[in-house]
Formats: C-alpha cells, sequence, structure tokens
C-alpha cells in the first residue's frame, strides 16, 4: 500500500498540484483530477490502481479542458500543449490529445497564425514584434514568416504612419520619442524613420 503524504499547489494561482507519497515519490497532477479522485494527505491506496484512477480522470479533464481552451479563442498548437502541462497534465497524456486536436483542425497554427497577424496589425504593431510574439507561442518560423507575407493589407510605412495619427514632429526631440514609439511597437528603424521623416519635416530639424 502506498499513502498520500502531502498535496501541494505546483505554483502560486497554478492549477496542477504535487502529490508527495510515502516512498518519497513525486507525481504532478490537475487539482480537478485529485478533487474527482477524493484524494487527501493520508489516503492509502494500491499504487497500481492509484495509477489507473489517475490516468482515467486525467484523460478526461485534459479533454475538457483543451475544449474549452480552444472554445474561449484561438490557440497555437504550442500554447494549448504548455496550457495542458502548467494544469498538471502529464505528456503521456498531453501529446496524443494534442495531436488528435491538430487531427480534427480544432488546433491550426496556420489559420493561428494569419488570424494573429491581423488582429496585432489593427491594434498598430509591427511585424517584428508579431514575429517575436508568435515564436514565443511556438509557432515555426516558416509559418510565422509566411501569415506575415500573406496578410500584408498595406505598406509597413503607411502602418506606422496611423500610429501617430498623423503627428508631425515640433522639434527633434519630439522626433526621437516618434521612433522609439514605432520600434516599440515592433516597426524596424528603417520604416519608423520613413514614417516619422514625412515631407513635412525633415531629420535635421532643429529644437528652435
Amino acid at each position: 500500500m502506498l499513502s498520500v503524504e502531502a498535496i501541494e499547489d505546483a505554483g502560486r494561482g497554478s492549477r496542477a498540484r504535487r502529490l508527495v507519497f510515502s516512498d518519497t515519490t513525486v507525481r504532478l497532477t490537475s487539482a480537478a483530477v485529485v478533487k474527482e479522485i477524493g484524494l487527501e494527505a493520508g489516503t492509502e491506496l494500491d499504487r497500481a490502481l492509484l495509477e489507473d484512477q489517475l490516468l482515467d480522470a486525467e484523460l478526461r479533464h485534459a479533454r475538457e479542458r483543451a475544449l474549452r481552451l480552444v472554445g474561449y479563442r484561438e490557440r497555437s498548437v504550442g500554447e494549448l500543449r504548455q496550457k495542458l502541462l502548467d494544469d498538471g497534465y502529464p505528456p503521456s497524456v498531453v501529446d496524443p490529445l494534442v495531436e488528435r486536436f491538430i487531427e480534427l483542425l480544432l488546433v491550426d497554427d496556420r489559420r493561428y497564425a494569419q488570424m494573429y497577424v491581423r488582429s496585432r496589425r489593427r491594434s498598430g504593431f509591427g511585424d517584428q514584434r508579431i514575429a517575436r510574439e508568435l515564436s514565443d507561442k511556438g509557432v515555426s518560423a516558416e509559418i510565422r514568416d509566411s501569415a506575415i507575407a500573406e496578410c500584408a493589407t498595406e505598406e509597413p510605412v503607411a502602418r506606422a504612419r496611423g500610429i501617430l495619427g498623423g503627428r508631425v514632429p515640433a522639434d527633434r526631440r519630439e522626433r526621437e520619442r516618434f521612433i522609439r514609439q514605432l520600434v516599440a511597437k515592433g516597426y524596424d528603424l528603417r520604416t519608423a524613420l520613413a514614417a516619422v521623416d514625412t515631407p513635412e519635416t525633415t531629420p535635421d530639424q532643429s529644437d528652435a
């Protein structure tokens, strides 16, 4: 027989729980699974029976959690996988589940990347920042770059000027501030310079 010595939060605000057993082994699972099985400190169970119960509950709860995640909004494959792992579901449960979601087109990185590019551009962000964010979400460079190229609706300089709202820098200091603003939004320096240096202003404009 095996007893549960402790059930610990895996992190502040985490849905994952760390099970500490009397044989000093530790197993990560989801809080939802712990609740369903009724595990608590001091519970004694046969190890094989416990593993069967955990796996059965993890398969069901992971699927339900994944459906809620993709039902709320589009997710990248990497984002969905990481969410489930962070919730405490083991890779042996998560990986086949994510593959099944890919087969059913419930997650599709190409679709996700195109949606993400359009959304972030509408919010005024430049392609460099969008590319970086897609990479952070696990989207491959090939899919990321293809989405950015396919979703081009207007020239980057025109989009950058739209961020400035038609404002023309009054002096060199304001010009530099506008450039920093555009670079922070993810526009490369060349695009930022072209957007700021409209016919009404020049790089040599003085502070006077």
